[in-house]
């Protein structure tokens, strides 16, 4: 079986004794040239080892993927190595541009009538209003579809929790116009964020704006929650510039990945592609479909004047073991949807590194059991599938620069440290 030295190895990992491996097992990181020179054994460096353990599960680290997960950013050229030679990442907005500009706010719910209420109140000030507000009710236990329906809105109830991606593309499909709008129903939006989106999408198949945390738009010290999401080879999402001061970006960008906390999509882009991967469940079924879009040539916008906030995991919170159950399965899920043979190979020291080090935050988190289970569901049913993707090694590579640039958390440094490249 094509897979079976990953499982093995993965299963192993997954069981070693985490505090011997970390207290006892790392030596000397970096070999002649940055390449890695991991050493398990008798020499070791304590003063690593330690400095790892206590970053990593004692410190509280601002991990940067906002678990639903400086200053450079993805350029429309950004350089990469492709066997010593530069070689240049494209973009492609080839879509035909359409005249029309109707757009539908899709919003699934799930309790928290309170920060719907404040959703629908940004949404009816928005300078181009949405032609239609269709709000998807996964079963919630409280009034927020009763308010949905008093506020105008087209409600249509799922009569369970069926996940963000199933409510999301019972949205869509109902819309009839020809940009949708995807908000979770945790954020806010500026007034202007709908023309300004519009505005600056242009040609291109999806656009994002710059997303505050909420808690700081409220007292004026603003920071970034996200803006466009960037992935490791490792298959690890970082939301670019999270935790940033909220100044710098002033032209839209190309972008990969749009995060779907609030952003506008093509309808017919979105009807081509059959819209998010249920199997995802909820989250990273963003990241998945920026990966397809990209796969298929359909690449988006950052537009940093559109403004909204949001108030990140306000469902279930941050580190509830079902949310981090479901991203330790949807991490691998993408490896397998995306990665062809020879990728996989490729990355198989990043991937575990990611995997690992990712575990050992939920671990920090009280989560380490639902991070186990997660693996566990993904790899019963791993099963590499995708055809070979240039355009998705090079997006790999100017994501790792990027993160490599900006983020500052322990779990990216030790990442880059441990998969051969300096933080």
């Amino acid at each position: 079986m094509q897979i079976i030295g990953f499982l093995i190895v993965l299963f192993l990992v997954a069981r070693m004794n985490f505090r011997h491996l970390l207290l006892e097992g790392f030596s000397e990181p970096f070999g002649q040239n940055g390449v890695r020179d991991l050493r398990i054994g008798n020499h070791l460096h304590d003063v690593i080892a330690r400095k790892l353990f206590r970053e990593i599960l004692v410190e509280s680290p601002r991990h940067g993927q906002d678990v639903d997960l400086p200053r450079g950013r993805l350029r429309e050229c950004a350089q990469s190595k492709d066997h010593g030679q530069d070689k240049a990442f494209h973009y492609n907005h080839s879509l035909q541009v359409s005249k029309g500009n109707s757009i539908t706010a899709v919003i699934p719910v799930h309790n928290r009538a309170d920060l719907l209420r404040d959703l629908l109140r940004t949404v009816r000030a928005q300078s181009i209003a949405f032609e239609e507000v269709i709000v998807i009710d996964n079963g919630s236990s409280d009034s927020a579809p009763q308010l949905a329906r008093a506020e105008g809105c087209t409600v249509i109830e799922m009569g369970e929790n069926a996940g963000f991606a199933r409510a999301v593309n019972r949205g869509w499909r109902a819309a009839t116009t020809e940009w949708v709008a995807i908000l979770n129903s945790d954020v806010g939006l500026d007034d202007r964020w709908t023309e300004r989106l519009l505005a600056g999408a242009g040609a291109a198949a999806f656009a994002t704006g710059l997303i505050l945390d909420a808690a700081g738009h409220r007292t004026g010290t603003k920071r970034i929650d996200g803006s466009y999401d960037l992935v490791s080879r490792g298959a690890c999402a970082w939301r670019a510039g999270h935790g940033e001061p909220a100044e710098g970006a002033s032209v839209p960008v190309p972008i990969a990945v749009a995060p779907a906390t609030a952003c506008i999509f093509r309808r017919d882009v979105l009807a081509r592609l059959n819209g998010f991967d249920e199997q995802f469940g909820s989250y990273l079924e963003d990241v998945d479909l920026g990966l397809r879009c990209l796969r298929e040539g359909l690449t988006g916008v950052f537009v940093p004047d559109a403004v909204a906030w949001h108030h990140g995991s306000a469902t279930l919170g941050r580190w509830n073991p079902r949310v981090v159950r479901l991203i330790s399965r949807n991490q691998l899920m993408l490896v397998a949807r995306h990665y062809d043979r020879a990728l996989f190979w490729s990355c198989i020291w990043p991937i575990l590194t990611g995997q690992v080090l990712w575990g050992l935050v939920a671990m920090r988190h009280g989560a380490a059991a639902a991070w186990v289970a997660g693996k566990w569901d993904a790899i019963r049913n791993f099963r590499l599938e995708a055809p070979a993707s240039p355009r998705l090694r090079e997006f790999l590579a100017a994501s790792e620069r990027e993160i490599r640039t900006r983020a500052r958390d322990p779990y990216w440094k030790w990442y880059f440290r441990l998969t051969g490249a300096a933080h």
